[in-house]
């Protein structure tokens, strides 16, 4: 992780990162932002771009932009005045279901006697499989 400050831009790079750490970093990171801000993330998770999206919808800052480019993506966010920092009930449910879905993943592929189900369902990020839970 590296964030970088060039003539007022800040640029947060999560490359190598992993779902959920691009999106609780850079929510960790906006709260320190001031108001009307812009930081630029740039994540390799394959979920980050559907993470961003659904993350700022929920707290209502703005994305500036959303693109791909090769196997990252790119995302300028500019903190707003109104927006509503997710509780921490929330990042609760967030971490839970990733690591309740590896877990039983993992737990599942070691014993071999456990009945494998017939299919798996799976989300290409986290904010998907919440509200698919709902």
């Amino acid at each position: 992780m590296e964030v970088l400050e060039r003539e007022k831009e800040k640029v947060l790079d999560l490359s190598g990162l992993m779902c959920p750490l691009p999106i609780v970093i850079t929510s960790e990171n906006i709260k320190r932002l001031k108001d009307g801000e812009v930081i630029t993330v740039i994540s390799t998770d394959p979920g980050f771009e559907r993470d961003i999206f659904n993350w700022c919808k929920q707290t209502g800052n703005q994305l500036l932009s959303l693109k791909k480019e090769g196997d990252r993506v790119i995302a300028q966010v500019k903190k707003v005045s109104t927006a509503i920092e997710p509780s921490l009930w929330y990042w609760i449910k967030f971490h839970s279901l990733g690591v309740k879905l590896h877990l039983r993943h993992i737990l599942m592929m070691l014993n071999p006697f456990a009945e494998k189900p017939d299919h798996f369902i799976t989300f290409s990020a986290i904010s998907e499989g919440i509200r698919a839970e709902k």
